[in-house]
């Protein structure tokens, strides 16, 4: 690990820059080989990324980055054409340098032997080189020559001024900015408002001189009855005139200067927020390129061809924004390539080409952007999706007659949500869609889905372009003031108490010829009890229609106040999640106010219609689970179960498919973890065996292997099993996400 934390900063950042350009454009190398640009920055960046390592002390990344040189090297000066096996070599050194530098930054020692694996990549084998082999790609000569210093005579006579264009500056300094600019704008208003303030106090120091006016007049008739006491009351009358005359000078010039600095502080403040937004703002292509090489490799594992486009990376948005949506878009495009995609053969019979093609765009618009992955796969699966929701009992029989498009693919988005009749290591498992809704949520952004069978599916992301200033409703509901964003907003209108009716034991209006149910905003927010008898005198009543992904709910308020454009605030650690709301501001009239979550309180209104339906369920055992754990392996037995007793499991243990058939018998079991491979009785037999036996039909049962082709998979999904995880890569969160799915 590198030991001065400045260094070690600062190399992992130029690193993570160079590992992922030898990324994009080594798969730009690899569609066209006589792209010369490409390889031009790929020997240029190998050979930065080798000059850095040698400085850091890091002689493996030095050794894999003068391979890139000499493969790519003779490309260009010998003409030789890169096999397929060859850019498979290349990638697997990207992989083995990243995390060769992971390690550097973070002491984390990589899960193999550095030597072994170099020594395959080098040789093109899969077996590690002996001594007695000879190094026909890389000599160390060659490498000691190359790390001795070299040296660069300027040409002319003068020399160039040194200047530096640029400086990296970490983002949590940028969001520190962000919020200072916020405490900016909140002086800012105080500052209005003193000037307020002052003014009212001009205006009373105006009317204490009328009232002294007022005083001298009324004392007249008594100047002739005693002209000593009305000289002496004269002179304190003309001495608070010229007083308050003074002080309204002084309050005068006062106002004067307060209101300039006001109007400096706003422009400075308008200056700078617009500053730090745009120091805020980077380029999509920052995330979009992280995307090519995960689709190859994921695809070449399914046995699927895929052409990946991207358009629209140089718009910028907010880095927060690019932040929350990485791992949505990486769950997005790998459902599109395991659930979209077909595989060649079927787009053969189908007469589609035999690539598929996935497209993730993005757009531009009146302060928003649009991010669109689209793909000519087969489209949703809206059968498939009904039954699933009736499965897990999310929607009756009844609903599930009555459902639009929208509603149907907003399924998706249920946790734990998934058409897969197995679950593997790319999908299947119901996590990734729920994070793509709830990453959008946090987004304050909204998400549309159009799909046509066997023809297409397209993902339309709405989002703001930043997130530091917000377009709101402001409405009064009892003593407070809330904020709501006008993107979700469709209308505020007027409703008369007379076109209220009951739907299903809610109140419902019909707006634009579709039924909408109505609540009371006190009512979502809990802030007191509504009843029907706070309407008996009110005929009419404002409300917000608010939309969300297919689904509208009307909001009572008291009264609107305005519509404004507002800094968000963050509501700080302890109120990160407060049900309903996302977050706060401070309104030109200098009060606090809660901006709401429009997807919770449409949540919120759903839930509460529900909770009148729905039956309070049975408690469920306190007994814990007991999992078959099958493995012939004693290392691996070992480990997984530590895995699985860690995660609250009881696990009786099998030695292979026979001993594990024999303890299913006499044992009260909850799921099945089994290797495949085995002795006496493999986890294929072992699967079929079990759902032979009719009380173990829906006995889950989890295959984890070291065999992951398709083919294999497919025998697994055949044989019965639910999942289906492979060693290789084996990741424990995984393995307990699944049995908590199952289970």
């Amino acid at each position: 690990m590198i030991d001065d934390p400045e260094l070690r900063s600062i190399f992992k950042i130029e690193f993570e820059e160079n590992i992922q350009t030898l990324n994009s454009e080594l798969l730009k190398l690899e569609s066209d080989v006589f792209n010369t640009d490409a390889l031009t920055k790929l020997m240029r960046t190998a050979h930065s990324m080798k000059g850095g390592a040698r400085m850091i002390g890091l002689p493996d990344v030095v050794t894999l980055a003068h391979f890139f040189e000499d493969m790519l090297g003779a490309v260009k000066k010998e003409g030789v054409e890169l096999k397929r096996h060859d850019f498979d070599r290349m990638y697997k050194a990207i992989d083995i340098i990243k995390s060769l530098v992971n390690e550097a930054v973070t002491g984390e020692a990589p899960n193999f032997v550095a030597a072994s694996v170099i020594d395959q990549i080098i040789n093109g084998s899969g077996e590690p080189k002996t001594n007695d082999e000879p190094d026909s790609v890389i000599r160390q000569s060659e490498i000691a020559a190359d790390s001795q210093p070299v040296t660069q005579e300027l040409q002319g006579d003068i020399i160039p001024a040194f200047s530096i264009d640029t400086i990296r500056v970490a983002s949590t300094k940028l969001d520190t900015l962000m919020d200072l600019s916020g405490e900016l704008t909140v002086s800012k208003i105080q500052l209005a408002l003193r000037l307020g303030k002052i003014n009212d106090l001009s205006l009373l120091l105006e009317d204490s001189t009328r009232e002294l006016n007022s005083i001298e007049t009324a004392l007249l008739p008594q100047r002739s009855e005693n002209p000593g006491l009305f000289s002496e009351v004269g002179l304190i009358i003309n001495r608070l005139k010229n007083r308050f005359d003074s002080a309204s000078v002084e309050i005068g010039n006062l106002s004067d200067g307060i209101s300039e600095d006001n109007s400096r502080l706003n422009f400075v403040a308008y200056e700078f927020e617009e500053v730090i937004k745009n120091l805020r703002m980077l380029k999509l292509s920052n995330i979009f390129n992280l995307y090519p090489r995960m689709v190859r490799d994921i695809s070449n594992e399914l046995g699927k061809e895929v052409n990946f486009i991207i358009e629209g990376g140089d718009i910028t948005a907010d880095k927060k924004i690019l932040e929350e949506m990485r791992d949505p878009l990486m769950h997005m495009i790998r459902n599109s390539i395991d659930h979209g995609i077909e595989l060649p053969d079927e787009r053969e019979q189908q007469g589609k080409p035999r690539a598929g093609t996935i497209k993730l765009s993005a757009n531009h618009f009146a302060g928003h952007i649009t991010i669109t992955l689209e793909d000519d796969g087969k489209g949703l699966n809206e059968k498939s999706i009904i039954e699933t929701a009736l499965r897990k009992k999310l929607i009756d029989e009844e609903a599930s007659k009555n459902l639009t498009h929208k509603q149907i693919h907003k399924l998706i988005f249920t946790p734990g949500f998934s058409t897969s009749k197995i679950i593997t290591d790319v999908s299947g498992r119901g996590v990734g869609m729920e994070v793509v809704q709830a990453n959008i949520d946090k987004l304050k952004g909204k998400i549309n889905i159009e799909s046509e069978t066997k023809k297409s599916t397209r993902f339309i992301i709405e989002l703001p372009l930043t997130l530091a200033t917000l377009r709101v409703m402001t409405a009064s509901v009892g003593n407070h003031i809330f904020a709501i964003p006008v993107d979700f907003i469709v209308s505020v209108i007027i409703v008369d108490v007379a076109e209220v009716f009951s739907m299903e034991a809610r109140d419902t209006i019909v707006f634009r010829d579709e039924p909408i149910t109505i609540v009371n905003l006190k009512t979502v927010l809990e802030l007191e009890d509504i009843s029907d008898s706070t309407r008996k005198n009110v005929t009419t009543f404002q409300c917000i229609i608010l939309s969300s992904m297919g689904e509208k709910a009307g909001f009572i308020v008291d009264s609107l106040i305005d519509e404004q454009e507002v800094l968000v605030k963050p509501l700080g650690f302890m109120l990160k999640r407060v049900k309903n709301v996302s977050g706060s501001t401070i309104l030109v009239s200098g009060d606090v106010c809660m901006i709401l979550n429009p997807n919770d309180l449409l949540k919120t209104v759903k839930s509460l219609s529900a909770s009148e339906i729905l039956e309070t369920s049975t408690p469920e055992s306190l007994r814990k689970k007991r999992i078959l754990l099958v493995e012939d392996s004693i290392t691996t037995r070992t480990q997984e179960k530590r895995i699985l007793e860690s995660a609250g499991y009881d696990v009786v243990v099998a030695v292979d498919g026979l001993d594990g058939y024999q303890k299913l018998l006499i044992n009260e079991i909850d799921a099945v973890v089994s290797d495949v491979e085995m002795p006496n009785l493999d986890g294929l037999s072992l699967t079929e065996k079990i759902r032979a036996e009719k009380k173990y039909l829906s006995l889950p049962v989890v295959l984890v292997t070291s065999l992951s082709s398709e083919e294999q998979k497919k025998r697994g999904l055949e044989s019965g099993a639910n999942a289906y995880l492979t060693k290789s890569g084996f990741d424990q969160k995984i393995l307990i996400e699944t049995l908590d799915r199952l289970l």
